[in-house]
């Protein structure tokens, strides 16, 4: 467990154990009452978290993303879909999460978000996209990924059936020319505009309802989660220049 993960956990489980202990011993309180009482506790200190992560998540779109390192609204984000989700996903104990992050140079950036804009979108649709890209206006992207209408059929393939975890996507990709390191654009997590492993970008994204492209090869190879249940795409090309 990585020491981010291990503070947010003390942080959420901490307060309430220690009630549950004063309730008690000291104040000579029912089982089932000091119980109740340390259930409050342990919602306070959810909330205080999630607001914690939601101004995380807030300040960072503010921030320029070559000066943006890896966000405590990560780590936050990832404690609390681990606790109202699945109480133990296995990606927080892993340090590649928090280790492997980096910000792409601007220029390498942009080249994957414009190649995958132009190569994978409506005709129709990605003037508007490439215009979104900028910094000031990713808010507009983003509110766009969670019901992406805008995907060219030609090039989004469905997940074969039996394919359903990272490993398993991860795998798909490498299978089609997937480099180890892929580009994120999501508002989830703190995520948006940064390089990180594959397996890793997978294991954060897939299964948390949230809108997000993978750039794999620029312009060639991409994955696409949405929120809504079975959105989730390969989006391939062949090597031929995209259309614009």
């Amino acid at each position: 467990m990585t020491l981010q993960a291990a503070v947010t956990f003390a942080s959420l489980f901490g307060p309430p154990v220690f009630g549950f202990h004063v309730f008690r011993r000291h104040m000579r309180r029912s089982f089932i009452r000091a119980f109740i009482d340390s259930l409050y506790i342990f919602a306070v200190c959810m909330f205080v978290l999630m607001g914690v992560a939601l101004l995380d998540g807030g300040s960072a779109h503010g921030r320029s993303p070559t000066k943006r390192g890896p966000s405590v609204g990560l780590v936050l984000d990832s404690a609390m879909a681990a606790t109202t989700c699945s109480w133990c996903r296995p990606w927080m104990n892993d340090t590649r999460v928090t280790r492997a992050m980096k910000n792409l140079p601007p220029t390498d950036a942009s080249v994957h978000e414009s190649a995958l804009i132009n190569a994978f979108t409506l005709k129709e649709r990605k003037a508007r996209l490439l215009e979104f890209l900028e910094i000031s206006k990713r808010q507009k992207l983003h509110a766009l990924l969670h019901h992406f209408k805008c995907l060219d059929d030609r090039f989004a393939r469905p997940l074969p059936p039996g394919i359903h975890t990272p490993a398993q996507i991860a795998a798909l990709l490498a299978q089609r020319g997937a480099p180890p390191t892929c580009l994120i654009i999501t508002s989830f997590g703190g995520l948006d505009r940064l390089s990180m492993p594959l397996l890793d970008a997978l294991t954060a994204i897939v299964g948390q309802q949230c809108g997000a492209l993978i750039s794999c090869i620029p312009g060639r190879l991409a994955y696409f989660e949405g929120e809504e249940p079975g959105m989730r795409y390969v989006l391939e090309r062949s090597q031929e220049a995209p259309r614009k």
